[in-house]
C-alpha cells in the first residue's frame, strides 16, 4: 500500500503530533508499505529530504502556536507525489496541509483518513479573545474538517466523546479510538542518570520530579510551581525538560515563589534524545487538562517512571491510581501521592508496574497495525463505491 501522510508539522519540530507520525511511519514501513510524508516547511521555500516534502510556508504564529501558512497550490513537488499516485491519504493537521490533502484526494480519486489530536476548545486563548466564542469557532471548524474524511481516527474516548458533542459520529461518521503507541527502548536506557544529576547539581537522594513538554500557558505548569512551594520540602526537586512561549513567565513566577534551586529549566532538548532526562527522574508530573493523549504519561511509563497528574479523561485507563501513578483534584490529594512518593521503595514497585502496563498495551506495532485496519477498511469501502459507479 501506499500511503501518503499529511501535517501542518514535522521534523525538525518535535510535539506528540510529530512522534506520532514517527511511530506510524517506521511500523507501517516495517509492514512492507510505501509511505511519504508531505509537510510545511519553516522556510519560504519548498524542498525535499528522502520521503518528506516540505512546501514554502509563512509564519501565522499570530493566531496560534508555531502556525503557518500556504495556499494549497500545486507545484512541482506536489506534482511529483500525484505521480506517485498514493492509495490513501492520512492528515495529521486542520489546516494548511488539510486543504492540500483534500485538493490531492479529489484530483487522485483517493479517500481520506484523518487524526484529530488538538482539542482547541482548551487553546482559546491563543485564537480567541472569548472562550465562549473561541469554543464555538473550534466546535465550526471541526465539523467541517470531518466532512471529507471517510474515517476519523481520536486517540482517546475523551477526544472521541468531544466529537460525538460536536455531532460528529452520530451522523454516521465513523470515529475509531486508536492510542498512539510508542517505542519503549530509548526511554530505558539509566547509563547516563549519574551524569544528568551531576550536570544539573542533584544530589542521590533528591526526589527529582520531571516534566517534558512545550511551556505553553495550557500545559498549566504554573500550578506545579505553586504546589512545589506549599509543599515545601527541600528533598524534592522538580526538573522542566521544554521549552515555549510560556517559559518567561514561569521563570518569573518561579523567582516570585523564592524556588531557587528547586526548579531547573532544562531548555529544549532534541527527541531522539530524551528518554536519558525520564531516567534522570523518579517521579514525572504533570498538570495538564488539555491533552488529547499525552505521549510524555506513556514515555515515562517506558522509563519505570511512576506519574503525578492532575485527573483527566484522556488518562482513563492509562494511570490506575496506586498502581502505576496517582490522579489528583486538589492540592491536598497532590501532596498527600507525593509524601507516599517519597519512599523509595514504592516509586521502584509503582516504576516496574508503570513500565510493563505500558509496554502490554502501547506499544507502536500494535498502534500501527490498528491504523492500517483503519485504512484497509476505508479502501475497501471506496473500491465498492468506485465499482457501483462504473
Amino acid at each position: 500500500m501506499k500511503i501518503l501522510i499529511t501535517s501542518d508539522c514535522y521534523l525538525p519540530m518535535i510535539n506528540g503530533v510529530v512522534t506520532s507520525i514517527q511511530q506510524l511511519t517506521d511500523n507501517l514501513r516495517a509492514m512492507g508499505h510505501e509511505v511519504k510524508i508531505l509537510s510545511l516547511s519553516q522556510k519560504m521555500r519548498n524542498y525535499v529530504e528522502g520521503d518528506v516534502t516540505y512546501l514554502a510556508s509563512m509564519n501565522m504564529e499570530v493566531i496560534y502556536p508555531d502556525a503557518r501558512f500556504r495556499f494549497p497550490k500545486f507545484n512541482d513537488e506536489v506534482k511529483a507525489l500525484i505521480d506517485w499516485k498514493p492509495d490513501l491519504i492520512h492528515s495529521q493537521s486542520e489546516f494548511a496541509s488539510y486543504l492540500i490533502a483534500k485538493r490531492l484526494a479529489k484530483r487522485l480519486g483517493i479517500p481520506v483518513v484523518h487524526t484529530y489530536h488538538t482539542v482547541y476548545e482548551d487553546y482559546t486563548h491563543y485564537f480567541s479573545p472569548s472562550k465562549k466564542l473561541g469554543k464555538k469557532i473550534a466546535a465550526t471548524g471541526t465539523r467541517w474538517v470531518c466532512k471529507k474524511p471517510k474515517a476519523v481516527i481520536a486517540p482517546t474516548e475523551k477526544v472521541r466523546k468531544m466529537l460525538e458533542r460536536y455531532g460528529i459520529g452520530p451522523d454516521g461518521k465513523q470515529v475509531f479510538v486508536v492510542p498512539t503507541g510508542i517505542d519503549p527502548a530509548p526511554f530505558a536506557d539509566r547509563s547516563q542518570r549519574d551524569a544528568l544529576r551531576e550536570k544539573y547539581g542533584i544530589s542521590p537522594d533528591t526526589c527529582l520530579l520531571v516534566a517534558v513538554g512545550r511551556l505553553g500557558k495550557e500545559k498549566n505548569y504554573e500550578e506545579v510551581l505553586r504546589y512545589l512551594k506549599q509543599f515545601d520540602d527541600p528533598r524534592v526537586r522538580l526538573l522542566l525538560v521544554g521549552d515555549g512561549p510560556d517559559r518567561p513567565r514561569l521563570q518569573k513566577i518561579a523567582e516570585e515563589l523564592e524556588l531557587g534551586d528547586r526548579i531547573v529549566f532544562a531548555g529544549m532538548i532534541p527527541h531522539s534524545e530524551i528518554g536519558p532526562y525520564y531516567s534522570v527522574a523518579d517521579l514525572f508530573v504533570c498538570a495538564s487538562s488539555s491533552e488529547t493523549q499525552g505521549l510524555t504519561y506513556l514515555e515515562a511509563e517506558a522509563a519505570g517512571l511512576p506519574v503525578l497528574c492532575r485527573r483527566d479523561d484522556c488518562l482513563s485507563g492509562v494511570i490506575i491510581n496506586g498502581e502505576n501513578g496517582w490522579q489528583y483534584d486538589t492540592y491536598e490529594e497532590f501532596a498527600d501521592y507525593l509524601k507516599q512518593m517519597l519512599d523509595p521503595d514504592l516509586r521502584e514497585k509503582m516504576g516496574v508496574t508503570a513500565k510493563s502496563h505500558m509496554e502490554a498495551h502501547y506499544s507502536a506495532e500494535a498502534f500501527a497495525k490498528k491504523v492500517l485496519g483503519i485504512y484497509e477498511s476505508v479502501l475497501a469501502k471506496h473500491a465498492a463505491k468506485t465499482q457501483q459507479n462504473v
